[in-house]
């Protein structure tokens, strides 16, 4: 497993999890998602190991979710 972080933007998360930015904000401000870090400019990017993680948490509630494409592969 490769130490290197990566990090995601709103683009990313639509395209791996096949929900909208505003669904993707509503779980966010619930609780339900990850929280984003901020950089400098301000814009919000999410750790990939925070999103891999949230899949696993919704294997485990018997959710269907799975990322619709890209990088995010291990779910473990």
């Amino acid at each position: 497993m490769s130490s290197e972080l990566k990090l995601l933007r709103y683009e990313d998360l639509v395209r791996e999890t096949g929900l909208s930015r505003t669904t993707i904000w509503r779980y966010w401000k619930s609780g339900n998602f990850p929280s984003p870090i901020k950089v400098g400019n301000g814009t919000p990017l999410w750790r990939e190991c925070d999103l891999i993680d949230w899949f696993k948490s919704l294997g485990d509630l018997g959710e269907t979710h799975q990322p619709a494409t890209g990088d995010i592969q291990d779910l473990g």
